[in-house]
């Protein structure tokens, strides 16, 4: 008898667009808690990011590159007006290595330790969207008109252990230059629960400083609760 010819095989179909293949990517993942990742927002993505007294609007102007405004928002209820700007711009090397250059400058005159100030960072994330260590380091200037820059760096982990929870920790540490020099230490950490468009943030904070003309250290931990809300054009 004749054998029937042979049918096409069906197509192989993508898998589905997130981050793992398997998840819907994580609305946050440019930012660790309040510091940058090597990830970026794409064209026209627009992100809302609340971080404890921090409010901020970042928005990709183009692939790899966005605009970020933003202030501390206690200091309008007591009508210190108060704001900052920055520019991020970041690249994909390969799967694994991310890196991203960004910048901030803004005033805050309501605060007395810090009127105004910069930072600028140099990022580099290692891993996937959903499981990653970045590490930051640059230098921050207390006062625009300061001619003395202080060294910073940042450490992050991120471990995404389902589809709408994550693990995440961020360390800050800087040695700031002045009359009385000293040593400041920011760690936090805590669960990031994840939906397709928002990410909601909650852990904990502590804040140390040392300085170097004394012995002993000051410590005051905190509460730490942020949202990011990421919408498309």
């Amino acid at each position: 008898g004749l054998t029937p010819p042979p049918q096409p095989s069906a197509p192989a179909q993508s898998p589905p667009a997130s981050s793992s293949g398997k998840w819907f990517r994580d609305p946050g993942v440019s930012r660790s808690l309040f510091a940058p990742t090597g990830f970026t927002l794409e064209h026209g993505e627009r992100l809302l990011k609340v971080e404890a007294i921090y409010v901020a609007f970042e928005l990709g102007i183009a692939d790899h590159l966005s605009v970020e405004l933003g202030t501390v928002y206690p200091g309008w209820l007591v009508g210190a007006i108060n704001g900052e700007a920055g520019v991020k711009w970041g690249t994909d090397l390969n799967e694994q290595w991310h890196v991203a250059v960004s910048a901030l400058a803004g005033g805050f005159p309501w605060s007395f330790t810090l009127g105004s100030g910069a930072m600028g960072l140099g990022t580099v994330t290692y891993g996937s969207r959903d499981a990653n260590v970045t590490c930051s380091a640059g230098a921050v200037m207390m006062g625009l008109a300061s001619s003395k820059a202080s060294p910073v760096g940042e450490a992050a982990l991120y471990y995404r252990l389902t589809q709408n929870l994550a693990l995440e920790t961020e360390h800050w540490f800087s040695y700031l230059r002045g009359p009385d020099p000293s040593f400041l230490m920011i760690h936090a950490g805590g669960v990031r629960l994840m939906f397709e468009s928002v990410a909601i943030h909650a852990g904990a904070m502590s804040i140390s400083t040392m300085a170097t003309s004394a012995p002993g250290a000051t410590l005051s931990v905190w509460p730490w609760v942020g949202l990011t809300w990421l919408t498309t054009s």
